[in-house]
């Protein structure tokens, strides 16, 4: 599988940011000789843009890297500007598509969700109640196009080198939402997609009561080169954000850990999820 195009763009930025700081060279000064402003190199150097090739070749030309640093850097910022997943730019925000393409190198991603099956869990008619609430001033083809995406996102789960860890909260195997038939299609799906793939769901039962970053939604990604560190998105109801500092990764960490010991094990997960489904016959 090829390295998908915003995997590329963020390690071309991280490449672009350890030559620039192993050189002792500020970014405002690399910015300049790029011809860029400093707050656009920062967002290169982030993986949030990409320089175009003359202003990759200026880069080059003022850092001096090495003959294969050169070579890969040319590689990458020839993947990265490859269009992705912009055909849905329209119906996404930018964060989102930032997710799927790093969603797509990803080997390992651990998400916590309180109300709500995660969306690389959720059946088709599930995901159309869902977005169809949480977004009424969508028009109906934009849904049912963010229907159609998250279900392609979902072919992720069939390769063997991702595996899945999701841990939610009991509410969201109790809401009935889209109705008692589509809630109970969505357990059964559930319990399907655990037996066929890498994929470990637990539950947080409403006896643990309080616990760690409950209200909030977030998925954290792991990648299989050192070279592309662990990744954090957040979303809310209203806004989307990405958090990628060490520091930021590794508190996520421990609050997943933290969540996930809290937990039933997958094996009374998925007993519970069975039981759940059965009793909306």
């Amino acid at each position: 599988m090829a390295m998908s195009p915003t995997v590329r763009s963020r390690r071309l930025g991280s490449q672009l940011r350890d030559l620039r700081s192993n050189a002792n060279i500020r970014g405002v000064e690399l910015a300049k000789a790029v011809g860029v402003s400093q707050s656009h190199l920062s967002q290169c150097e982030n993986g949030r843009a990409v320089l175009t090739s003359k202003q990759l070749e200026a880069a080059i030309d003022y850092l001096e890297p090495k003959e294969h640093q050169t070579e890969l850097l040319r590689e990458l910022r020839k993947d990265a500007a490859k269009k992705g997943w912009r055909d849905f730019s329209d119906v996404l925000p930018e964060q989102v598509e930032v997710l799927i393409g790093l969603e797509t190198e990803a080997t390992w991603l651990k998400t916590f969700e309180g109300g709500v099956i995660p969306g690389l869990l959720q059946t088709n008619a599930y995901a159309d109640a869902v977005i169809s609430a949480a977004t009424p001033y969508v028009r109906p083809q934009d849904i049912e196009r963010r229907v159609d995406l998250r279900m392609r996102r979902q072919r992720r789960l069939k390769d063997p080198d991702c595996k899945l860890t999701a841990v939610i909260g009991e509410e969201a195997i109790r809401y009935q939402v889209g109705g008692r038939q589509v809630l109970r299609d969505q357990l059964l799906h559930i319990v399907k997609v655990v037996e066929k793939h890498d994929v470990t769901v637990q539950v947080v039962p409403f006896t643990t009561g309080a616990h760690p970053r409950r209200g909030e939604n977030y998925m954290i990604l792991s990648f299989p080169e050192q070279t592309d560190p662990e990744a954090v998105y957040l979303e809310t109801l209203t806004s989307w954000a990405f958090r990628e500092k060490p520091h930021e990764v590794r508190a996520y960490n421990h609050t997943f850990n933290a969540v996930t010991a809290l937990a039933l094990s997958p094996r009374e997960s998925t007993e519970l999820i069975a039981r759940t489904a059965e009793e909306l016959r």
